[in-house]
């Protein structure tokens, strides 16, 4: 998968009481960045899920903080698909200020096993693969 970048401002419900971005809230950032990058290839998850019985969960998770993100920072968090397998799928997320490019503030690796909505696991549907194979 191309990589795919989304744009994002840090507000008051993802810090703490200092202004710093608590270490939880980096999950549903990078959540919400893989989101939209399905989003940007037309990709609709309650399609997955209603149509095609294809839920993601996370099986494992790596998170490298490198920096503190604070209140109002605008960041952009790049998202590439590191391996896809027939019934998961690997991410490595980068989180960066938008002006501090250079500076990786925190990485994340995540790997997401398919599963039906019994629970147990199954092939990622070939028109996603296709998908995220470009």
């Amino acid at each position: 998968m191309t990589p795919h970048y989304y744009h994002r401002t840090i507000y008051y419900a993802d810090t703490d009481a200092y202004g710093v971005v608590y270490h939880g809230n980096y999950l549903a950032i990078f959540e919400s960045a893989r989101t939209e990058a399905l989003h940007a290839l037309g990709v609709s998850l309650i399609d997955l899920s209603d149509r095609l019985d294809c839920l993601f969960v996370a099986r494992h998770v790596s998170l490298d903080y490198s920096g503190p993100l604070y209140l109002e920072d605008k960041i952009e968090v790049e998202t590439r698909v590191a391996e896809l397998r027939p019934t998961s799928v690997r991410y490595h997320q980068c989180i960066y200020k938008i002006n501090q490019k250079e500076t990786i503030l925190t990485r994340l690796d995540i790997k997401l096993a398919c599963i039906g909505k019994n629970f147990k696991l199954k092939a990622i549907p070939e028109s996603l693969i296709a998908e995220l194979s470009r």
